[in-house]
């Protein structure tokens, strides 16, 4: 909400990366000309936030350019309150969800519809080298809006990453997802609870889940899965059991330690897909004595624009119901808090008055 002067707002901001963040006043934004501001309705609360506030994280050359301090907040949803003057296509009012963005615009992955693959854009975007939705009203470059068509804040807010992260993991194993076949999913926080979801969508796989919390499980249930299992030493062979000894077509690790790697390296079958998408240190090695013959291992990271409208369609038609805890945009302390005892369940959305 912005403060009584009119020229500042109040923002959860990183003052500088590897430091605590904290409420602060924040300038109003203003538009350039491609962009449009955003009164933000909700904003999504992720743990790669709390990452960027670990003195252990890794800075590179490129995070050294980012202005600082930075309101975080990358998954935004709201209503366009501002045009700027170039602006084409959007008007005051309307209903959005801030998506990823379009990357160069010229190289082949991009001009092929895969900006996820982009690699001269570099790594910019909402909260993450500029300022993001943890405030009352953010910018946001009109190539990264999307309608959000008709959801609701809360629902439509985390879409953009942890909904469409899930969805592009999933489409790059596809080809092995075979009607039928088991495929098992590690890990059922916030991105790998959408992934059960989606699986269950657009395959007719047999979806096992694992987690470490039982409560992860229970959302893993809410989300679909067929069978679940509370993460341990006998995963391989409980995995088995359920399978009647058939291999996965493919794993999705959402987890991405060493030893969950390790179980999906064991548990994929010749010509199936691992997908690697957590960061938690875990590596696929790939030759004989790693993987059965054939494996693929697929490390992707983010989404495209084609991703987040797919799975706002799957929303909007039912086919796939999130689950979000949310909070008073007031209480996104105590909401990271929770975030990182592991006690949310789906995820996280700060919502405003």
């Amino acid at each position: 909400r912005r403060s009584g002067g009119g020229n500042s707002m109040k923002a959860y901001r990183l003052p500088a990366l590897g430091t605590p963040s904290a409420f602060a006043d924040a300038p109003d934004p203003k538009p350039g000309p491609t962009e449009v501001v955003v009164e933000v309705q909700g904003a999504g609360i992720c743990a790669s936030d709390l990452h960027m506030q670990s003195p252990a994280y890794p800075v590179n050359e490129i995070m050294k350019t980012w202005p600082m301090p930075m309101t975080l907040g990358h998954e935004v949803a709201g209503k366009i309150v501002e045009l700027g003057s170039d602006v084409v296509g959007w008007e005051v009012g309307d209903l959005v969800v801030a998506g990823a963005g379009p990357g160069c615009r010229t190289c082949w992955q991009c001009t092929h519809g895969n900006s996820a693959a982009c690699q001269f854009a570099g790594l910019e975007f909402l909260g993450v080298g500029r300022d993001g939705g943890l405030a009352s009203h953010v910018a946001i470059p009109e190539d990264n809006l999307l309608d959000r068509m008709g959801l609701p804040p809360e629902i439509a807010a985390p879409l953009p990453d942890a909904g469409a992260t899930a969805y592009h993991a999933i489409k790059a194993a596809h080809g092995a997802l075979n009607a039928g076949e088991p495929v098992l999913v590690i890990g059922t926080g916030g991105v790998g609870s959408f992934a059960v979801g989606i699986l269950k969508a657009i395959t007719n796989c047999r979806v096992i889940a694992i987690d470490a919390r039982e409560e992860g499980l229970e959302l893993a249930r809410r989300m679909g899965a067929d069978d679940v299992l509370l993460a341990g030493p006998d995963n391989l062979t409980q995995v088995l059991d359920i399978t009647g000894g058939a291999l996965c077509c493919a794993v999705i690790d959402c987890a991405g330690a060493p030893v969950t790697v390790d179980l999906a390296s064991a548990l994929t079958r010749p010509s199936g897909e691992i997908v690697l998408v957590g960061m938690s240190g875990g590596a696929v090695k790939v030759g004989p004595g790693h993987v059965n013959p054939g494996v693929r291992a697929h490390f992707p990271f983010g989404s495209n624009r084609r991703d987040l409208v797919d799975l706002l369609t799957l929303i909007r038609d039912g086919k796939v119901t999130p689950v979000v805890e949310t909070f008073p945009f007031d209480d996104v302390v105590a909401a990271y808090g929770r975030l990182a005892a592991g006690e949310v369940v789906g995820r996280a959305v700060a919502l405003f008055d």
